[in-house]
């Protein structure tokens, strides 16, 4: 009577491994900024193709418990599904065991999504930078610490930062170094973050929802008067960039008066330079998939400028009217070797960090790069009416 109970544990404990693997693989997919990694890294695609491979060692065992009459493969079968079953369980439960606690910034001046801007004199003054990277070895933390500095010295309404604050998004002592770093130098300054790739590592983002968002959307617009930001959760490419997100793009877009100033942020840069990545196999630098995505809708409803982050330099880009900044240079490392260049860059600039000065006034954007030492690199303005 033992051995077909030992026949019906293994094809119980089996199926139940398959379906756990499978299941684990799919929710870990969905997750925001994973789909990305996977394309732009070639190691972390073959870990994950791998683990969801792990799925086909319990169905052959199961295939030959069904075909074998063998107790010693029922009871490896079993074995082997019991320890797949655990490690998928230990693994993703590890996820929400990410120590969160005294997790909000409370020493910091973070405005929620739904504060209206004030427009002081019919002017407003934005800064923008990003890939700080705190916790990575590489990063330069004395231009960092230049740039809040200078920073925290302007009239500034509001700062953002454009991602990638810790190396590690699962590391919550990096993110203790950020908040610790931005209160000694920004001081009271208005300050808004948004999440990078790294931010979102296995993951991680509900850590830092809970320091810098307090569990506020990732997409959203932000008023100032006739001044939008509208705020986009693009980590790496067009593959973050869901229908439900796009949906809810071209409403905002369309509820917007078309000669209101418009300004869309993302992690991720929309046009850019690049150099070949190695992990990916390709030149980084314009994303055809993003370009289609999200260039055609800027451009129909008369979006003035987008700035975003993710490579490490300073560049500006122009297509169809609309106009392109890229500023990820508050101290990760310096991007290397721009041996693509985009066909719509009009100036860049990979020698210097910095950060992104933005003056808005009624039918004007007035753009500067300034780099760490407070040196003008360019000056560019825009007609917004």
């Amino acid at each position: 009577m033992r051995y077909p109970r030992s026949k019906t544990n293994a094809v119980v404990f089996s199926l139940a491994a398959i379906i756990v693997i499978l299941l684990s693989s799919f929710w870990l997919y969905r997750l925001s900024g994973v789909s990305g990694l996977l394309a732009w890294n070639k190691d972390y695609k073959a870990i994950f193709i791998g683990f969801a491979c792990l799925s086909g060692l319990p169905l052959i065992l199961l295939l030959l418990c069904l075909i074998f009459r063998s107790r010693a493969l029922n009871r490896a079968a079993t074995f082997l599904s019991c320890c797949l079953i655990i490690i998928c369980i230990a693994g993703f439960g590890a996820l929400y065991l990410i120590d969160h606690s005294g997790s909000h910034a409370d020493s910091l001046n973070l405005i929620k999504a739904s504060e209206t801007l004030p427009i002081r004199d019919g002017r407003l003054h934005v800064a923008f930078s990003g890939d700080p990277h705190w916790g990575a070895g590489a990063s330069n933390t004395e231009a960092r610490a230049k740039i809040l500095d200078a920073m925290a010295q302007e009239d500034y309404d509001l700062v953002f930062m454009l991602g990638d604050i810790s190396e590690i998004g699962t590391v919550k002592s990096n993110y203790d170094e950020a908040v610790s770093e931005l209160s000694q130098r920004l001081g009271d300054q208005k300050l808004r973050v948004i999440a990078g790739n790294h931010d979102a590592i296995a993951g991680a983002l509900p850590l830092f929802s809970d320091i810098f968002m307090e569990d506020e959307s990732f997409f959203y617009c932000m008023d100032a008067g006739t001044v939008h930001f509208i705020v986009l959760n693009v980590l790496w490419d067009e593959k973050d960039f869901k229908s439900d997100q796009k949906a809810w793009l071209e409403k905002t877009l369309a509820s917007i008066d078309r000669k209101d100033t418009v300004i869309v942020l993302s992690h991720s840069y929309v046009l850019g330079s690049g150099y070949w990545d190695e992990a990916a196999g390709r030149y980084w630098g314009d994303v055809p998939g993003i370009v289609e995505a999200l260039c055609p809708i800027f451009e129909a409803y008369d979006v003035d400028l987008h700035i975003g982050a993710h490579n490490h330099f300073m560049e500006l880009c122009q297509k169809a009217g609309v106009d392109y900044a890229t500023v990820g240079t508050m101290g990760g490392k310096l991007d290397e070797n721009l041996v693509y260049e985009s066909p719509y860059s009009t100036w860049k600039d990979n020698a210097h960090f910095g950060w992104l000065d933005v003056t808005i006034e009624k039918g004007s954007i007035s753009l500067e790069f300034i780099d760490e030492d407070g040196n003008v690199l360019k000056s560019h303005s825009i007609k917004a009416d």
